[in-house]
């Protein structure tokens, strides 16, 4: 049995039809995976900055709260260079706002008295909360993030009159 030409000529049309449907419909899905896949590697990238800035914003203002930088009264800002990776090269520049003192409330304490040591006397002391506030800036890309701490700090009269004056509350 024979088949016509034109049959012939139909069936290489349709499959060359077939097949550039099939070329477009895989470049297609190249093409869609592609851009998936750098939007993905976009996303884990800025994740990886913003961990970063986190971790170098924490390590500056842990170095601060352990230290006694809120309270020695500092009235301009701190700036530290954090190297994360630990290659030489800075990777975040980390500025700390001077702290603010959001409360101040009195604390007494009785201690004996060295002088007649039967009686007692009221120490006042005051418990006092800070906030400090870092902001932590990647030096490649720009990007940054703020975080805010707080800490709480036991003062003497003297100092919390001298750094937390305005912020006294009564109890």
């Amino acid at each position: 049995m024979t088949v016509p030409h034109r049959q012939h000529q139909c069936r290489g049309v349709i499959t060359l039809f077939i097949a550039g449907i099939m070329l477009l419909l895989t470049s297609l899905m190249v093409v869609s995976g592609v851009r998936i896949s750098a939007t993905s590697l976009a996303a884990v990238g800025n994740v990886q900055v913003r961990a970063g800035a986190v971790d170098a914003a924490d390590k500056v203002l842990a170095g601060l709260i352990t230290g006694d930088y809120p309270l020695a009264g500092v009235t301009a800002a701190h700036v530290e260079q954090v190297d994360l990776n630990r290659d030489g090269v800075s990777d975040y520049e980390v500025v700390v706002e001077p702290p603010t003192c959001l409360r101040a409330t009195p604390v007494s304490r009785w201690l004996a008295n060295s002088v007649t040591l039967t009686g007692f006397a009221a120490d006042s002391e005051w418990q006092t909360v800070w906030e400090l506030t870092a902001t932590a800036t990647d030096v490649v890309t720009g990007a940054s993030i703020s975080l805010s701490q707080g800490v709480s700090y036991v003062l003497s009269t003297a100092q919390r009159s001298a750094l937390c004056a305005e912020h006294l509350t009564t109890p």
